[in-house]
């Protein structure tokens, strides 16, 4: 009686212990970077390099996401930014994206306000978490423009 009792109370813990880890978390956002981060309209159309850099242990399932920037008066710009890993392994861990905006030399100076679509989690874990819209940490000390991109006349 005493080994089925014993065997009974090991199925039990076994059947009621929880599962292999799974990464029940966000994607994390290692960094955020675009340069320049300011420039004179003087010059000629700029180009601004963005890149993106998210983990997490399951991997990442987006393969691009969008840059968007919003400046005076609500004036939008975007491009994509591209996974750079080739071929393409959802299950990567670290993934990097990558994309250029050219901005022309007939926009709207000010401080342009920078962010990035939600990146998502592999489904492989059983659920899909996403990062939320990304916007980057701060980059200067000047008081309402700590993290933006600044167009100067």
């Amino acid at each position: 009686m005493k080994i089925k009792s014993a065997l009974v109370a090991f199925l039990l813990m076994i059947g009621l212990a929880p599962g292999v880890a799974q990464a029940n978390e966000r994607p994390v956002i290692e960094s955020f970077t675009f340069t320049p981060n300011d420039f004179d309209l003087i010059s000629a159309n700029t180009n601004v390099v963005f890149e993106l850099v998210v983990s997490h242990p399951s991997g990442v399932r987006n393969t691009n996401t969008q840059v968007t920037l919003t400046g005076p008066y609500g004036s939008t710009l975007a491009t994509n930014l591209i996974r750079t890993d080739s071929p393409i392994n959802l299950a990567q861990t670290k993934v990097t994206f990558k994309g250029t905006l050219n901005i022309s030399q007939a926009i709207l100076a000010g401080a342009y306000s920078v962010s990035v679509a939600e990146v998502e989690s592999n489904s492989s874990a059983g659920n899909i978490y996403g990062t939320g819209v990304i916007t980057p940490s701060k980059i200067r000390d000047l008081i309402g423009a700590e993290n933006v991109l600044l167009v100067r006349n």
